[in-house]
C-alpha cells in the first residue's frame, strides 16, 4: 500500500499553513490566585496545535442489539451527553486537537470543562496525563520569563494565536520511508522528540551520545538494537542501548499535511530523511469541526441518513478513525474520510484525497466496534457493526 503525495494539494497547504502565524500552543493561564500568566504554552508534552489532547468522555446510547429495537430513542445531538455523576467506568477516547480547543477549565485533580471554537463544552475525565494532575505543570514562556503552574493552581486556561514564528526553527519535518510507501510531514520521533533541540540519545565508541535533532540529516534502524545516525557534516555514528534507537521505541510518528497521523513501527521503518520545516498550523486554521452526517446502508437494504456517532462516541469531523495495517498506526480525522465499509472484520476506509486503506487492529474498524449511532426522521437508532453495510459521510 503505497501512499500518494499531492504534490500540489501539499504546496497549497504550505503556502496557506505559512500566512497563518505560529504553530505553538499559546495562551493565557489563568490560577486560582487571579494570576494572569501569558505566552506560548507547553502542555505536558504537547506543543503545537495539530497535537492531540486524549481525555475520556461517556459513550452515546446503549449497546446495540441483536435485533433492532422499534422505537428506541435517547438524548444525544443537541442535548447534554454529560452528568456530574459519570465515573470513569464506560469512557471512551476523546481526542481532539489543540486548535479546536478555546479553554479549558479544571474541575478537580482528574476532570475539566473543554470549551470548542465553536462554543460548544465538553466534560472530561482523565484517562491519561493531558487531563488533571498527572499532567504536572503547564508551562508559559513570556518575553518577561518562564512559569511553571501546576494544575491545582490552575483556574482557566484561555487558547489564542501567537506570534509568527521561523518555520524551521521549531519543529522537525521529514520523510520516512517504509516497507509499505513513504509519508512526509512534522515528525515526532518516538513519540515524543520534536523539535531541533530535542536530542537523541545512545551509546557508541564506548561512550553517551546525546545528539540535537537539529544535526541530524538522516536515522536508519539497523536491526532491532541499533540505529545508523547520518549527521548534516557527513559524519556516520552506529547508536545502541535506549529506546531512542532501537526496537523498544515507542513509534515514529508522521503527521502529514492531511492531518492524519502515521505511527510507524521500528520494524516497519527503513530510513528517516529530515529536512526544513514549514511554518507549523496555526491557530486560525482551526473552526472546531462540524457534526458527523451521512447515510449508512444496512444489509438488510434500507438506509438511514442524519447526524451519526461512529463506534458510540465519534460525533465531529475532528475526531480520529484509529486502526492497523503493514507495520503502520493510522489516525485519520473523520473529515478526510469519505466512506467506511466493514470487510471480513476489518474496514475498507476511503479518504477524500482517492486512497483506500484496509484497516483493522481497534474496535473503530473492526468487529469490536461498539456500534453506530444514527438520527434520522426523529428516530434515534444504536446499530451493531455486522448490520451496516457502508456508511457516506457528508
Amino acid at each position: 500500500m503505497a501512499a500518494r503525495s499531492g504534490l500540489a494539494l501539499l504546496a497549497a497547504w504550505l503556502v496557506c499553513e505559512t500566512a497563518l502565524g505560529a504553530g505553538r500552543l499559546h495562551g493565557t493561564v489563568e490560577t486560582v490566585g487571579d494570576a494572569r500568566h501569558t505566552g506560548a504554552l507547553t502542555w505536558g508534552d504537547h506543543r503545537f496545535w495539530d497535537e492531540p489532547l486524549v481525555a475520556g468522555r461517556p459513550l452515546a446510547g446503549e449497546p446495540p442489539q441483536t435485533e433492532e429495537r422499534p422505537g428506541f430513542r435517547f438524548s444525544l445531538f443537541g442535548v447534554r451527553l454529560f452528568h456530574d455523576d459519570d465515573e470513569t467506568e464506560g469512557l471512551a477516547r476523546f481526542v481532539v486537537p489543540f486548535g479546536e480547543i478555546r479553554s479549558i477549565t479544571p474541575d478537580g485533580d482528574s476532570a475539566a470543562t473543554i470549551e470548542l471554537r465553536n462554543g460548544d463544552t465538553v466534560k472530561v475525565r482523565s484517562i491519561g496525563a493531558d487531563i488533571g494532575s498527572r499532567i504536572g505543570r503547564i508551562v508559559v514562556e513570556a518575553p518577561d520569563g518562564r512559569t511553571a503552574v501546576p494544575w491545582q493552581q490552575v483556574r482557566r486556561v484561555q487558547f489564542s494565536a501567537g506570534p509568527p514564528s521561523v518555520a524551521d526553527s521549531d519543529r522537525l519535518w521529514g520523510t520516512a520511508t517504509t516497507r509499505a510507501g513513504k509519508f512526509t510531514g512534522f515528525v515526532r520521533w518516538d513519540k515524543d522528540e520534536s523539535t531541533p533541540g530535542d536530542e537523541l540519545d545512545g551509546q557508541a565508541e564506548g561512550r553517551d551520545w546525546s545528539i540535537p535533532f537539529g544535526d541530524i540529516a538522516a536515522i536508519e534502524p539497523k536491526g532491532s538494537l541499533a540505529a545508523r545516525v547520518i549527521l548534516k557534516d557527513g559524519r556516520e555514528v552506529v547508536l545502541r542501548g535506549t529506546n531512542d534507537v532501537n526496537e523498544d521505541s515507542r513509534g515514529l510518528e508522521i503527521r502529514t499535511p492531511l492531518r492524519a497521523t502515521v505511527t510507524i513501527d521500528w520494524d516497519a521503518l527503513v530510513r528517516l530523511d529530515l529536512a526544513s520545516a514549514p511554518e507549523s498550523p496555526g491557530y486560525q486554521r482551526y473552526d472546531a469541526g462540524r457534526l458527523l452526517r451521512g447515510r449508512v446502508r444496512l444489509a438488510d437494504g434500507t438506509t438511514r441518513a442524519g447526524p451519526i456517532a461512529w463506534d458510540r462516541d465519534e460525533t465531529h469531523t475532528f475526531e480520529t478513525l484509529d486502526g492497523e495495517t503493514d507495520g503502520l498506526a493510522w489516525s485519520i480525522p473523520f473529515g478526510e474520510i469519505a466512506s467506511i465499509r466493514p470487510v471480513d472484520g476489518r474496514s475498507e476506509v476511503r479518504l477524500r484525497d482517492g486512497r483506500v486503506l484496509t484497516l483493522g487492529g481497534s474496535n473503530d474498524v473492526d468487529a469490536s466496534n461498539r456500534g453506530v449511532v444514527v438520527e434520522a426522521e426523529g428516530t434515534t437508532t444504536v446499530l451493531s457493526f455486522g448490520a451496516v453495510t457502508v456508511v457516506e459521510f457528508d
